[in-house]
């Protein structure tokens, strides 16, 4: 397979590599001949790299180092890489509490993307996988994500109407509109084997700044499923959800904490 690598890009992730394990600085002189590129050709990028603050020239010794900028696009990383660490303890509390899968999942477009799971011990269980994509309305995880966006918008999602995936998949955008009112009101989302036969879900959305920003759920398998196992996994997602919720509030975290794709 030929190399399809952008020379200039190369250059740039090099510089930061080669500054980020020297803390002490580099001159130009010591960049160039590391990344085996000329000084007159290195040189404009250090100073790209400096104006936009991923890089400080240290004037007096003449020395480059690593700038506020790379600093804050690292920090970034780590505070979401801690954000879903703090969400994945939060599901396996409700695991452990239900001894069903528990899911998180964010909106992508008209479909959900399935970001975080956490298995349970059930030898029977729902088979997925973090990166799947699934329509929002015929998914628990994705009416909940549905939550408060206005009927209009929801519909305009689905131009061509709303595909069955199975026999009891919704199709109809009237019975679609009752079950978000009730979505709406109780601020609590479920779905029959509407995507999957013989797998039942349920799920809560995750808030922020009066915007719902993700959704996280509890599946079974239908021959567990009742009205009693319901009433038992409501509390435990309700809890997990309030929980996230005031963790984004009191992080000052944002709507954009996740990432809402609106493709």
């Amino acid at each position: 397979m030929p190399n399809t690598d952008h020379k200039p890009t190369e250059r740039v992730l090099n510089i930061l590599e080669l500054l980020a394990s020297t803390p002490s600085g580099l001159s130009l002189s010591d960049i160039a001949r590391q990344i085996g590129s000329p000084k007159t050709t290195v040189a404009p990028i250090l100073h790209t790299m400096a104006t936009r603050n991923f890089i400080f020239f240290q004037k007096d010794s003449g020395l480059y180092t690593t700038g506020i900028s790379t600093y804050l696009a690292g920090s970034s990383y780590h505070s979401e890489k801690s954000i879903m660490q703090f969400i994945k303890s939060e599901m396996e509390y409700a695991v452990h509490e239900t001894n069903e899968i528990c899911q998180f999942g964010i909106r992508s477009g008209s479909s959900v993307l399935y970001i975080a799971k956490v298995d349970s011990r059930e030898a029977i269980r729902l088979v997925s996988s973090v990166g799947k994509r699934l329509p929002l309305y015929c998914t628990a995880l994705g009416k909940a994500l549905l939550y408060q966006l206005p009927f209009e918008t929801v519909k305009k999602l689905y131009p061509d109407g709303l595909e069955r995936l199975t026999e009891h998949t919704i199709t109809d955008f009237d019975r679609l509109k009752d079950e978000l009112e009730m979505i709406n009101a109780t601020k609590f989302a479920y779905e029959k084997q509407e995507t999957t036969l013989n797998i039942c879900c349920y799920a809560v959305p995750i808030c922020c700044n009066r915007k719902t920003i993700a959704s996280l759920s509890i599946s079974v398998p239908s021959f567990r499923d009742s009205e009693d196992k319901a009433e038992r996994i409501r509390p435990v997602l309700k809890k997990v959800g309030n929980t996230i919720e005031q963790y984004l509030a009191e992080n000052h975290l944002d709507e954009n904490a996740f990432g809402i794709y609106e493709e």
